[in-house]
């Protein structure tokens, strides 16, 4: 999956961002930031995370508990595609009833390989996810658990998404996200995707 935002950040870098997220099912992850000069690019291919501006690298991080891994299985989650992978995750029903209000069941999610790794999703009446939790590393920024609620779904081909998000960090507002652009099972991403930034940028939309 590829989607480009729109997000309007509140804490660490306040003011009116766009980024591209790309993910592969089971936790490659490519970051892509717009800035007024190159854009910079995080990325994880499952075992090493690497740092590019424009196309020039910067940074390569082998260590498996760098916060962009964090990243990866936070979107694995949120997108339920780890959820039917007992090797990887267990879950459970959540005992009691959590927010938001809409929800009428919960699930809880954990990585077999570090029971820290604990998600909480809540689903409303259709089954649409309409709000997650979980523990999320901002390198140099912090750690802690990042909360988020999700309206306007939409259908894309053959999916139903949400194109907007509200963000919360530690209980604090941390950012609101407009889905500019979505692409589920995007034919242009492969292995090569998450080791090395794109031949060619993404076509961002004008900011509003």
């Amino acid at each position: 999956m590829s989607r480009e935002v729109e997000a309007t950040v509140h804490q660490g870098f306040p003011g009116v961002w766009q980024w591209q997220i790309a993910f592969h099912v089971p936790d490659s992850y490519r970051w892509t930031l717009r800035t007024d000069e190159e854009l910079h690019h995080y990325m994880f291919d499952g075992r090493t995370v690497r740092a590019f501006v424009g196309r020039t690298p910067v940074s390569v991080d082998p260590a498996p508990a760098n916060g962009l891994r964090t990243h990866a299985r936070w979107m694995a989650v949120v997108l339920l595609d780890v959820l039917r992978d007992g090797a990887r995750t267990t879950c459970s029903a959540l005992a009691r009833e959590r927010p938001p209000a809409t929800a009428v069941r919960g699930l809880r999610v954990r990585y077999v390989d570090d029971p820290a790794a604990t998600y909480e999703l809540w689903f409303d009446a259709r089954g649409q996810l309409i709000g997650a939790d979980g523990p999320v590393v901002f390198s140099g920024f912090a750690s802690g658990r990042l909360h988020a609620t999700f309206t306007d779904f939409r259908a894309v081909g053959g999916y139903v998404f949400p194109f907007a998000g509200r963000y919360a960090f530690e209980g604090k507002p941390f950012f609101d996200e407009r889905v500019i652009s979505l692409v589920p099972n995007d034919p242009a991403l492969d292995a090569e995707s998450f080791a090395a930034p794109p031949a060619d940028e993404p076509s961002w939309p004008s900011q509003s």
